[in-house]
């Protein structure tokens, strides 16, 4: 999972993330705005948590993308 937000959201996003089982895999700052990536364990297809980050005040993007670890050349 990506999301982008500027900095004053952090408390918010960091409440919305606390009930998740993630785990952080990268943080980007710049400009005021901070992007972290999260390795995320989700039951079935509940994916609503993605919903409710996207409409925080402050967050311009939340993404959850499936990666299964497999490269193709």
């Amino acid at each position: 999972m990506i999301v982008k937000y500027e900095n004053e959201a952090s408390e918010s996003v960091a409440r919305e993330l606390a009930a998740l089982k993630k785990v952080l895999k990268n943080k980007t700052t710049a400009r005021g705005m901070t992007e972290l990536t999260y390795e995320v364990g989700i039951c079935g297809d509940n994916t609503a948590f993605v919903t409710a980050l996207s409409e925080l005040a402050g967050v311009t993007s939340a993404v959850l993308v499936e990666f299964t670890g497999d490269y193709f050349e």
